[in-house]
């Protein structure tokens, strides 16, 4: 599965491309996050959405239910070993949501659950155009950080890379972990997923 990581890069809108090393931030100019450093020793790029970027056939639900509130980032990165069998991770991605408040911090959730959801399907579309015919396997970790996260919650030395310490618990629906975190932030993604 070689070029996965550029194969979806490249179906993407270049504009929306965050490169490495990077800063993730909301949107809003309002926003009281404070941006997160985003670093790893792999090769990784974000996808930056916005919040009118659903899909334009998904109905107006509530808001408590809407299918159209996506997370803030896509971080996609290489695995440090190279896909060699069709049951090895071939991409890793960290689903990311920025939220000002812990009112905002608790409803992230749903966004992050539906994150997932669009970066399979981003990552299957890309290994479509390389002639892939099945889907490939990612390892997907959500974030949530919030500048009402207490910063202790963070051990000391625990960003090591291999030794996250952030609150999380694993998503039985999506079927990932999902860590909380404090804005303000350094974060290595080799702590995520290893």
């Amino acid at each position: 599965m070689t070029g996965l990581l550029d194969a979806v890069r490249d179906i993407l809108e270049p504009g929306r491309i965050v490169r490495a090393p990077m800063t993730l931030e909301e949107e809003a100019e309002a926003s009281r996050c404070p941006p997160l450093q985003v670093r790893g020793s792999s090769q990784h790029w974000a996808l930056r959405l916005q919040s009118d970027d659903h899909l334009p056939v998904l109905a107006a639900l509530a808001k408590e239910r809407s299918v159209r509130r996506l997370p803030d980032y896509l971080v996609f990165s290489e695995p440090r070993t190279p896909a060699q069998r069709p049951e090895d991770v071939a991409l890793q991605v960290l689903v990311c949501e920025l939220k000002s408040s812990a009112v905002g911090a608790e409803s992230a959730l749903a966004q992050v659950q539906l994150g997932k959801l669009l970066a399979e399907y981003l990552v299957r579309v890309a290994a479509h155009t390389l002639g892939e015919p099945e889907a490939p396997k990612l390892w997907c970790c959500g974030l949530i950080a919030s500048p009402e996260f207490p910063a202790s919650m963070l051990a000391k030395g625990g960003m090591r890379p291999g030794k996250v310490e952030l609150p999380n618990r694993f998503d039985k629906l999506s079927r990932m972990r999902i860590y909380h975190s404090p804005g303000g932030v350094e974060l290595r993604l080799e702590s995520f997923f290893s």
